[in-house]
């Protein structure tokens, strides 16, 4: 299951987002992805970090959700590697709450870990997750807590970069994946806020509703 917790959350998150420039949108000249795809809409959470009062409300926003959404309530924080870690770092001082994160692989040298930090056999986990795009990175998370003896039943993330390529791999997973705001939420927020025109929404749903060959439709390839 995929679910937003809260309209008025998802339009605040999405305004944090577009004030930073965390989310790019420019159908005039596209942004190309390591896939080779022409996009309009490009997002970065990492700036979060970079501009603190921005930060801040992501930060609040995640811990009254966590609070009152996230059931049962998690032991343990796992940020996904390497751009959620400080997101659930500052989300584990704030809930005075352990956290380990997934190593993107295991480690060559010394404890060769791929976990770090630690946990007690059968602690509720939750994963904190910056951006859900194709899933990847949360598989790696859940599979390496699930190992370890960790129990996971559902992943807290900022946002979302597509409409759906996550969905089987979190069915696959039989997590419950919570967004603070989700990528339609963002395009409607910049258009009502004047980020951007009405027929950019639309061309950047057109690019969301069919990746691979927008930039050929749009005469860019």
């Amino acid at each position: 299951m995929i679910t937003i917790v809260d309209k008025k959350i998802a339009q605040d998150v999405a305004k944090q987002l577009l004030q930073i420039k965390a989310v790019s949108i420019n159908t005039k000249k596209p942004f190309r992805y390591v896939s080779g795809i022409l996009a309009p809409i490009y997002t970065d959470n990492r700036l979060l970090i970079s501009h603190y009062t921005q930060w801040k409300v992501i930060i609040d926003n995640y811990v009254k959700v966590i609070k009152n959404y996230i059931k049962p309530q998690p032991d343990v924080l796992s940020g996904t590697a390497t751009a959620a870690i400080p997101h659930a770092s500052a989300l584990a001082y704030e809930l005075h709450m352990p956290m380990v994160y997934v190593r993107s692989s295991k480690k060559d040298h010394g404890k060769e870990n791929l976990i770090e930090g630690e946990f007690a056999p059968h602690s509720n986990v939750l994963i904190v997750e910056d951006l859900v795009s194709t899933g990847k990175s949360i598989t790696l998370n859940v599979n390496a807590i699930r190992e370890a003896g960790g129990k996971v039943t559902q992943c807290l993330a900022i946002t979302t970069s597509t409409l759906g390529a996550f969905v089987e791999v979190v069915n696959e997973l039989n997590i419950e994946l919570l967004t603070l705001t989700n990528i339609q939420t963002v395009i409607e927020t910049a258009i009502n806020e004047k980020y951007i025109t009405d027929n950019d929404g639309r061309s950047v749903n057109q690019f969301l509703a069919n990746p691979k060959t927008w930039g050929h439709e749009m005469g860019y390839e």
